[in-house]
């Protein structure tokens, strides 16, 4: 073989050597490349579990928040209900006479006003409960119609004793 053919080949196989350690280094950067790039994506998919399971917590919490809203809500509706109807004029109970003796009983009496004439009108419409205090039933009708006399038109509708009661104690009872 010739001096020239063996010269060439060592260049040859020098050259293919360091071509071969140039591809073994790029195949071992690839290889950290694609390492790090596997330790992002882990991470991030860790980030993205951790936010999913943030969210589903907070959505739980939302839909629990939202249903004792709802809940509270309707119960403020409830009590508003319950305020207007137990505000009503017709479910109040009014005090007619505050004097009273102690062998007076408590009596509550229901009383409509007059229709409504031309040339006046009653001052309130229906009917409306008092609270009297008298000795016996004559007594408290008596007192009643002092004040709201049948000439004028007021009508005892129903006259009924409340045993011990006080104003508020009668307000229950005939509630």
């Amino acid at each position: 073989m010739s001096a020239g053919l063996i010269f060439a080949l060592l260049i040859a196989l020098a050259v293919f050597g360091w071509r071969l350690e140039r591809a073994m280094a790029q195949v071992a950067e690839s290889k950290r490349r694609y390492r790090a790039l596997m330790a992002k994506r882990q991470a991030q998919v860790d980030r993205l579990k951790k936010s999913a399971l943030e969210t589903l917590y907070l959505k739980r919490e939302h839909r629990h928040t939202v249903a004792t809203r709802d809940g509270l809500m309707a119960d403020c509706d409830r009590l508003e209900a319950e305020i207007r109807h137990i505000a009503r004029p017709a479910n109040r109970v009014f005090v007619l006479d505050e004097r009273r003796m102690p062998s007076d009983r408590t009596w509550l009496l229901h009383l409509s006003a007059p229709a409504g004439d031309a040339g006046r009108s009653a001052p309130w419409t229906g009917v409306r409960r008092f609270q009297v205090w008298a000795v016996d039933e004559e007594a408290a009708r008596a007192k009643a119609l002092r004040r709201f006399p049948e000439s004028q038109g007021y009508r005892i509708a129903a006259l009924k004793v409340v045993e011990g009661a006080s104003a508020p104690a009668a307000q229950a009872a005939a509630g």
